[in-house]
């Protein structure tokens, strides 16, 4: 109320000058925004601006990738700090490091202002509107409609139980809320069922779900992974057919199938055994690279447990072969030390 009466003496009667920013619309004093309290609705940032910002923080790298990560990042000013923050300081500025970042984690004071934002959104919020937040952070990517309505089917407890039976207008209606907030991207007209967020969003409520809910987390990805699995090409023979395999294997490690994932999917169907398709034919090492994150405790040096020993010291190798052909040699080298040593100890000569 204070601010109610404040804001509105000054569009009466301010000499000055007053800045409001918001994420929502200010209804108080929405009849004097063709007079003395103007409306500049603000776009974020190009790619050129963005690129500009984390080389100002200290990120190095070509400026084409300067410009995707200021793509991957939606042009989020806020974002786009933390991210040349982090990297600058932790990663020496590597801006190819960038899919290694978890926004959220890093520097406190910014870290724990963006985490404040979403809870503050969060408390406001019913369990529908909760729930396709949820949706959204089980992706690290939008999240195609075609997997939204999978989840929603499935009615998952803690996760998309309180979307079952609701109608087509209250749904709308929560997806309208949430797009007016800006927690949900805006609806995506080649796929009007799809779920997008701002990383920083995923991130929040993907963190969230699995930490306080760790059964609806493993089930939301089971469920996608036998989706993916069941739905994919058995053999793809293109880089685009073989997406949702590589999908399949990230929902996979999620869900704590990780040797499943690993024999089912990224061997016999991903890399077809021996004949390694998804690079020597394809030549998939970036989003191979993804994939195989899903292997490791800690990128690119500690296989999960779940994985037998033979299969620890691959995947050890593997990213080594992929940081290789990516061009990231002073990375690659470490993996690729590490299943040396772990051949040796297992006298695995071969």
């Amino acid at each position: 109320p204070g601010l109610k009466m404040l804001l509105e003496g000054l569009a009466a009667s301010n000499p000055g000058l007053c800045v409001v920013t918001s994420r929502v619309h200010v209804d108080d004093i929405a009849h004097f925004a063709n007079t003395t309290a103007p409306v500049v609705d603000l776009e974020n940032l190009s790619e050129e601006a963005g690129a500009q910002v984390l080389a100002n923080l200290g990120v190095d790298g070509p400026e084409e990738e300067l410009r995707e990560a200021s793509r991957e990042f939606g042009g989020h000013g806020l974002a786009l700090n933390l991210l040349g923050t982090f990297l600058s300081t932790v990663h020496d500025g590597d801006v190819r490091r960038r899919g290694e970042v978890h926004i959220l984690d890093e520097d406190e004071e910014k870290g724990g202002h963006a985490r404040r934002v979403m809870r503050s959104y969060e408390d406001h919020l019913g369990e529908a509107d909760l729930a396709l937040l949820r949706i959204a952070g089980l992706f690290d990517r939008p999240a195609a409609g075609e997997l939204v309505e999978v989840l929603k089917d499935a009615a998952i407890p803690g996760l998309t139980e309180p979307l079952a039976g609701l109608g087509a207008r209250e749904l709308q209606r929560g997806l309208n809320h949430l797009r007016k907030a800006r927690l949900l991207a805006e609806e995506d007209p080649a796929d009007k069922a799809a779920l997008d967020a701002h990383p920083l969003v995923r991130e929040y409520f993907g963190d969230k779900l699995r930490d306080e809910t760790p059964e609806a987390w493993r089930a939301g990805h089971d469920c996608l992974y036998e989706h993916l699995t069941k739905t994919a090409d058995e053999l793809p023979e293109t880089a685009e057919a073989m997406a949702p395999l590589f999908a399949a294997v990230a929902h996979g490690c999620a869900a704590g199938r990780h040797q499943e994932a690993m024999d089912e999917v990224y061997w016999r169907r991903i890399k077809r055994g021996d004949e390694f398709f998804s690079t020597k034919k394809l030549g998939l090492f970036g989003s191979e690279l993804a994939a195989l994150s899903g292997f490791f405790a800690e990128p690119w040096t500690s296989p999960v447990d779940a994985l037998t020993e033979a299969y620890k010291s691959y995947v050890l190798n593997q990213a080594g072969v992929d940081l290789k052909a990516l061009g990231r040699l002073i990375e690659a080298a470490q993996p690729m030390r590490a299943c040396l040593d772990m051949d040796i100890a297992r006298k695995d000569w071969k």
